[in-house]
């Protein structure tokens, strides 16, 4: 019996899948999913996970690199992009985007939200990948940095160029007022002039990438990450070898969205980090450079 769970696209391109389930994943695993295709049909293929985040009505969205089952090319049943993606609203707003990881190294912007941006870029960004962008907002200073996820990438065959949705991830106080500056200004609204702490807490109804930490309390955990799986109450296991030799298994049920670092931080840990703020509790796996290996919220 096929242990496949059945899937929805909501883009496909390259080899990368943007979908949705009813269930999330780990990070870095290889799955079996249930594709609907154009011919009626249901397409059981494998995937390696990138990332899987809850959208708060009972499904996931997620991001994996196909390996079996699908062409590169292949046409897949795409569906709207989810609702989830859109909480926060999207205004038109023009402006210079430079870093050396955009093609060119520079884009330009179609439309901003608090939660994101789309681009205009002269060549296509892989599904998944973070990058660190600079923004040029109006009235905001200096180029102002973050940290965004290529959502989706599609090419434009009316002018031969891309259009790239980014997702921001954790985006600092300062980019938060700028942005929120400029949706106003657009949207005819008058700016809240609202103290910074404030501002990121009303902010944190976009999702869990706008977590509010507190206070984080540390507990030692010295050793490396041999394995992680979540159960089906959507409880994370993640089994820590330690050094003294033995073998620890750390739950954190509830859980709502997983980042795995360990492919850039290495899966050694020195340290088991806690916050909590009116969201949910924050749980951060450390390495000795006080580096996350893996970061994982929960409603709890």
């Amino acid at each position: 019996m096929s242990t496949a769970v059945l899937a929805e696209a909501v883009h496909y391109e390259g080899g990368e899948l943007v979908f949705l389930a009813p269930v999330g994943f780990v990070p870095g695993y290889l799955e079996p999913l249930g594709l609907p295709m154009p011919d009626g049909s249901t397409r059981e293929i494998k995937l390696r996970v990138k990332t899987s985040r809850s959208l708060g009505d009972g499904r996931f969205l997620g991001v994996g690199s196909v390996l079996e089952g699908l062409a590169p090319d292949e046409q897949v049943v795409a569906q709207e992009t989810p609702e989830g993606l859109r909480q926060a609203p999207r205004v038109p707003y023009r402006t210079g985007v430079v870093s050396p990881e955009l093609p060119n190294y520079k884009a330009l912007t179609l439309d901003c939200s608090l939660s994101g941006l789309q681009l205009q870029t002269d060549g296509p960004l892989p599904v998944g990948q973070v990058i660190q962008l600079s923004l040029d907002l109006r009235e905001s200073g200096e180029p102002v940095p973050c940290l965004a996820r290529v959502a989706w990438c599609r090419h434009a065959p009316d002018d031969g160029k891309y259009r790239v949705g980014l997702e921001f991830v954790e985006p600092a106080v300062d980019l938060e007022l700028a942005l929120k500056s400029v949706t106003d200004d657009v949207l005819g609204t008058a700016f809240d002039k609202t103290p910074a702490g404030v501002l990121k807490a009303q902010l944190s109804h976009q999702g869990p990438a706008r977590f509010e930490t507190l206070e984080e309390e540390l507990s030692p955990l010295a050793g490396k990450i041999q394995k992680s799986w979540m159960d089906q109450e959507r409880a994370l296991h993640v089994e820590v070898m330690l050094d003294s030799g033995q073998l620890e298994t750390v739950k954190i049920p509830a859980t709502r969205l997983l980042r795995d670092y360990r492919d850039k931080q290495g899966h050694e840990v020195a340290a088991l980090g806690c916050s909590q703020s009116s969201g949910g509790k924050r749980w951060r796996f450390l390495n000795y450079e006080q580096q996350a290996v893996l970061e994982v919220e929960c409603t709890l």
